[in-house]
Order: C-alpha cells, then sequence, then structure tokens
C-alpha cells in the first residue's frame, strides 16, 4: 500500500491475497482484505491474475453461502430442492448439489419437479443413463395438465440421449443399452 502503483506493490498485493486465499481459507475473510486492498489501489484496480483469484473466492464464497442453505433447509424437500437447482443453474457445489437433490427425491416421495433437479444435476456431470432413467420416470409422474413441463422433460431426455450417444461414438464413455422404467 505504501509504494502505491509500482510493479513491487503489484506483486505483494497478488501475494499477500494469495497467503489469505488457501484452500482452506475462509473466502468471505479473504474477499474483505481483498475488498481492502481495492480500496487502497490507483483507480480501485488490481491486477489480471488477482481478480482472478478474487472472482474465485466469490465462487468458493458462494458455494459455502449454497451449503449453509442446505444446512437450512433440513429435510424439508422443497428447500433443498431449490438449493440444488440454485447450483445447478449457477454451476457451482455441483457434487454436493447432486447428494442434496438425492436426499429431495427421496424426502419428496419422488416427485416429478425434483426428479428433474437430480436429472439435470447427473446430465451436468455426464451421467446421462441415471439422468436419462430419473427424467424418464420425471415424466410418468406428471399431471396431464403440465404440458409445458412435459415438454420441457421431452426435450432434456432428446439432448441427454444425443449427448450420451455422441460421448459413447467417441469413445468417452461405455456403451449401455437404455431400458426406461415400466
Amino acid at each position: 500500500l505504501e509504494f502505491g502503483d509500482t510493479a513491487s506493490a503489484r506483486d505483494a498485493t497478488s501475494m499477500s491475497l494469495r497467503l489469505r486465499a488457501g484452500p482452506k481459507a475462509d473466502p468471505e475473510e479473504a474477499l474483505a482484505f481483498a475488498a481492502r486492498l481495492r480500496a487502497q489501489a490507483k483507480d480501485g484496480r488490481l491486477d489480471g491474475n488477482t481478480e482472478q483469484l478474487i472472482a474465485s473466492l466469490h465462487l468458493r464464497a458462494a458455494e459455502k453461502a449454497m451449503e449453509r442453505a442446505a444446512v437450512d433447509a433440513g429435510d424439508d424437500a422443497q428447500k433443498l430442492n431449490a438449493v440444488a437447482w440454485t447450483c445447478f443453474e449457477r454451476r457451482i457445489a455441483i457434487e454436493a448439489a447432486t447428494g442434496w437433490a438425492r436426499t429431495a427425491v427421496e424426502k419428496s416421495g419422488r416427485d416429478a419437479q425434483i426428479l428433474d433437479t437430480l436429472a439435470s444435476l447427473l446430465a451436468l456431470r455426464k451421467h446421462f443413463d441415471e439422468a436419462i432413467a430419473l427424467e424418464v420416470e420425471a415424466l410418468g409422474r406428471l399431471e396431464s395438465s403440465d404440458v409445458g413441463m412435459s415438454r420441457d422433460f421431452q426435450r432434456n431426455v432428446a439432448t441427454w440421449v444425443a449427448a450420451r450417444d455422441a460421448a459413447k461414438a467417441d469413445g468417452a464413455i461405455p456403451a449401455t443399452k437404455l431400458t426406461p422404467p415400466k
């Protein structure tokens, strides 16, 4: 901070933030420190590498917030599903969100929308066969009046089948025969 906009000051700023942002560090504390560094920087700007580190800290802080939200949701299937869906939309904490969605599926008695959340997370993780099977199950659980949702679920199945088949053709995943549930 004493040496303003010099190369040494930029290096020291980046290094000090990296020290505070280690894998076990609290991302929110590191972000507070980054805010203090930015407030002292010329024009409030930090170098590109430091800004990338700050962006990754924001993502880690978001994951931490979603973990707190999942704990707060407890056994409430709808709240757990909302947390898992937010993770899906934001592409954060996907592995944890998959677990929360699995819990929500069981707690909900296999609600169609919650099955869709789990299927979407699994497809994102390229677990296409399970995702397709769950989405087909979700389709079977919809009411006839859920036309829009039915169309979305059918589109998901078609997209995931195509992605699965393309991955198999590339040799990325082993071929398995899909048999829809009865």
